[in-house]
C-alpha cells in the first residue's frame, strides 16, 4: 500500500489547490467535471458535523483535528444496519443518497454515514507545508483508522447505541474497503460490505482508456476532442502560454505554472464517459460551432465548458 500512501500525498497537495473555488484552474479546465458529474450527492435530510480525530493514530501527542462527516437517517428505523462510506480522495459533497446506497437505504431502511478522507476538504489535520507531517499521518492506514474512530463517535454521540455496520467505497477507496477487511485492518466492525471497482490492481498510464473513450463518442465529438487536444499542443509549442492560460484559466507562469502534460490531461471530460454523462457531452458537442483556427477550437471549448456548468459564456471571445 506504500505506492497508495505516496498518491495519495501527491492528490492532497493538488487538491489543496485545484477544488478551492477561486484557484484558476478550477474555473474553465475543471468546468467539463462540475458540469458532467450527476448530482446525486445529498439531499435535504443530510446532517453534518465533526468529531476529535486523531492526528495520528501511533502518536497521541500531535493531537486531534476536526474530521467532518455527513449523514442522512432519512429511511432508517433506527435499528436496521447502518451503511458507511469511504468518501475516498475528494472533500465530501454530501451521502450518496441518490445512487445505489440510498435504493439500498430505502429497502432495508438504513442510515448512510459518510467520512471525509483526512486532507482533503475541510478535514485538514495540520500545514500543507509540513512535509514530516504529511509523510506520516497522509497513509492508508492512517486513513482506516479514523474509520472505527468514527464508528464509534456515531454509536456514542449520535446514534445512541450499537449497531451492525456495512462498509462501502469505490475505486481508491474501494480497495481500502478490501484492506478493511483484511487482518491488519478492521475488520471485526462490518459484517458486510461492497467494493465498488476497487482498485486493488492500479495500472499506471492506462492509455487503453484513451482508445474506449474515442470507441464510445465517436463522430464529431471524438473528433471534436482529438481537434482541441491539438490545438492545445500547438499553441503550447508556438508559445502561445498567455492565450491558454488567459481562456483555459490555469497558471501558465512562474513557479506554480503547469507544464503542458497537466493541461492536456485537464482539458478533456473523459470523466463524463466514466460516470454516464456521456450522452449529453456529445450532445453539446454536435451543437457547438467554432472558425476552425486553434485559437478559435479552443474558446469554443472553454465556452463549451461553462455553458454545461451554466455560467454562460466566457469574455474571452
Amino acid at each position: 500500500m506504500s505506492q497508495v500512501s505516496a498518491l495519495l500525498a501527491t492528490a492532497s497537495v493538488l487538491a489543496a489547490t485545484s477544488t478551492d473555488a477561486a484557484h484558476p484552474m478550477h474555473k474553465k479546465i475543471g468546468a467539463f467535471t462540475e458540469a458532467m458529474m450527476p448530482q446525486v450527492m445529498g439531499d435535504g435530510a443530510d446532517q453534518w458535523g465533526t468529531f476529535d480525530c486523531p492526528v495520528d493514530h501511533n502518536n497521541a501527542s500531535r493531537g486531534t483535528f476536526k474530521d467532518r462527516f455527513v449523514y442522512n437517517t432519512k429511511y432508517w428505523d433506527g435499528k436496521s444496519p447502518i451503511q458507511f462510506y469511504l468518501n475516498g480522495e475528494a472533500p465530501v459533497q454530501g451521502t450518496p443518497i441518490g445512487l445505489f446506497m440510498g435504493n439500498l437505504a430505502e429497502k432495508y431502511k438504513s442510515a448512510i454515514v459518510v467520512i471525509e478522507h483526512r486532507w482533503f476538504g475541510k478535514s485538514i489535520p495540520g500545514s500543507t507545508a509540513d512535509t514530516k507531517l504529511m509523510q506520516d499521518t497522509l497513509t492508508v492506514e492512517q486513513a482506516m483508522a479514523d474509520v472505527p474512530a468514527l464508528i464509534a463517535h456515531m454509536e456514542k454521540n449520535v446514534f445512541n447505541g450499537t449497531f451492525d455496520w456495512y462498509l462501502v467505497g469505490g475505486s481508491y477507496s474501494g480497495a481500502m474497503t478490501i484492506w478493511m477487511l483484511e487482518e491488519n485492518g478492521h475488520p471485526e466492525k462490518f459484517f458486510a460490505a461492497w467494493s465498488a471497482s476497487g482498485v486493488v490492481q492500479p495500472t499506471f498510464a492506462f492509455t487503453e482508456y484513451d482508445g474506449h473513450v474515442k470507441e464510445v463518442t465517436k463522430g464529431k465529438c471524438a473528433d471534436t476532442m482529438y481537434n482541441v487536444s491539438r490545438a492545445v499542443a500547438n499553441l503550447w509549442d508556438q508559445g502561445e502560454l498567455e492565450f491558454l492560460g488567459k481562456t483555459l484559466q490555469f497558471v501558465s507562469s512562474g513557479s506554480n505554472a503547469l507544464g503542458k502534460k497537466d493541461v492536456l490531461s485537464s482539458i478533456l471530460p473523459f470523466g463524463a464517459v466514466q460516470y454516464s454523462q456521456r450522452v449529453r457531452l456529445c450532445d453539446s458537442i454536435e451543437k457547438s460551432t467554432n472558425d476552425g483556427s486553434d485559437k478559435g477550437q479552443v474558446v469554443a471549448w472553454a465556452n463549451l465548458g461553462l455553458t454545461l456548468r451554466g455560467a454562460g459564456k466566457s469574455s474571452f471571445e
